[in-house]
């Protein structure tokens, strides 16, 4: 079933889309000029092929698809590098709070990227688990093996500073 609906400008596809696109990108690629650059290509790419939007899943789940299969594209060949934020021993609860983001950024950015692509979509950006399923590509309870993976990963990171300090060294 094509989509019934008028084509939508490119500018209200990015008004509606774009900062939703943004977050999801921004939690796998860790950085904001990619990000920006993935969500853009992102919208080009769904504008270029709407006549091929059918409808059976939402046009949010859809650009999220789409946005994973630009991030994969993007990650082939390249390496994510985190590096944690030095500041240590600071007492302001700001600063804490933070520094506690990053940490699980920091730890979200060490998943595998389908592993972080699923707990992203389903922890961050609020997808159910089937709408996370068709915007990957793979069975629901593929993505619920992975957010099972991912929490252990995160978990385990996060009790565990030796495995930060590692990973910090690593990146080094």
């Amino acid at each position: 079933m094509p989509l019934e609906e008028p084509r939508p400008s490119p500018d209200r596809l990015v008004e509606d889309h774009f900062d939703d696109l943004y977050r999801f990108l921004r939690g796998l690629t860790r950085h904001v000029q990619d990000a920006e650059d993935l969500a853009q290509r992102t919208l080009v790419r769904a504008y270029r092929s709407l006549h091929t939007f059918d409808g059976r899943a939402s046009l949010r789940t859809w650009l999220h698809g789409i946005a994973y299969r630009e991030f994969l594209n993007w990650h082939r060949g390249r390496r994510l590098i985190v590096a944690l934020d030095p500041r240590r021993g600071q007492t302001d609860a700001r600063l804490d709070a933070l520094l506690d983001r990053e940490r699980l950024r920091a730890a979200i950015a060490r998943l595998t990227p389908k592993v972080g692509a699923a707990f992203v979509l389903v922890e961050v950006q609020e997808l159910s688990l089937d709408e996370a399923a068709t915007a990957l590509g793979i069975p629901a309870g593929t993505v619920k093996s992975r957010l099972f993976e991912a929490r252990a990963s995160l978990r385990q990171t996060l009790e565990n500073p030796r495995l930060e300090n590692s990973h910090a060294s690593e990146a080094l």
